[in-house]
């Protein structure tokens, strides 16, 4: 039984931290929330004072170095320095979908994860979901199956109206913003290669949202060994794939 409690710092203090981690962290007496890290000095002030955390940054570097964080939990957009940092520091970590945004970005993080030998996950979280584990059961029984139809639909969080709060300051420039969501463009584009230039949107759903049922279908029926065939069909990012 572990008796200690484990430090965790929460770099990002955004949607996904505010709707998700944070909360569980709160609950399970096995963590506590040590530090929290946020570009926006508002955002990390506002979200410390309602879970009565008193270490704030608002950069990660600072908060890697802070000795009562045993772990982070990774909840920014754009990622993969911090993972490498993390690693560096010492520090075990969940890291949000993607772990990076191209192949050629993941691929030296997972090999420094490997080497680490720290705790590194990305929050792939549907694997310890009740209902997967059932499913994995129910696919073994029929035993390996011929041929596998999915029919994945992903509509927008807010067609049925605000779900629920979240704490936003508005004190980052909005010149900062854009400028690293353009890095991140040019870098998605790089990787796309001019024939598939205008994919940038659709590749960026499946890395985020749809990354859930990609992992999925990884767990229950293991990765396929090529794409035969994939067009996009209509609006909205619809895409048909097939995979063998």
């Amino acid at each position: 039984m572990q008796d200690r409690v484990i430090g965790v710092g929460v770099i990002g203090c955004g949607e996904i931290a505010q709707l998700m981690h944070l909360p569980y962290l709160m609950e399970l007496p096995a963590f506590r929330i040590a530090a929290l890290c946020d570009i926006s000095p508002g955002t990390v002030d506002k979200v410390a004072e309602h879970y009565g955390v008193t270490a704030r940054y608002t950069d990660h570097r600072a908060l890697l170095a802070d000795p009562n964080v045993d772990a982070v939990v990774i909840c920014t957009y754009d990622h993969g320095e911090m993972v490498a940092d993390a690693i560096r520091a010492g520090k075990h970590l969940i890291v949000e979908k993607p772990l990076a945004f191209t192949p050629q970005e993941a691929r030296p993080l997972v090999e420094q994860a490997e080497r680490s030998g720290l705790v590194a996950l990305v929050g792939y979280m549907k694997f310890y979901d009740p209902g997967y584990e059932t499913g994995l059961e129910r696919i073994a029984a029929i035993g390996r199956p011929k041929s596998i139809h999915v029919h994945d639909f992903a509509g927008r969080f807010d067609r049925y109206g605000q779900l629920y709060t979240q704490t936003r300051v508005t004190d980052v420039p909005a010149d900062v913003l854009a400028a690293g969501r353009e890095t991140v463009a040019r870098r998605i584009e790089a990787a796309l290669g001019v024939d598939h230039a205008g994919y940038r949107d659709l590749y960026l759903v499946l890395l985020s949202l749809a990354s859930h049922d990609l992992a999925v279908m990884r767990g229950a029926f293991g990765t396929p060994d090529r794409v035969v065939h994939a067009q996009q069909t209509g609006p909205n990012h619809a895409t048909e794939v097939v995979l063998t």
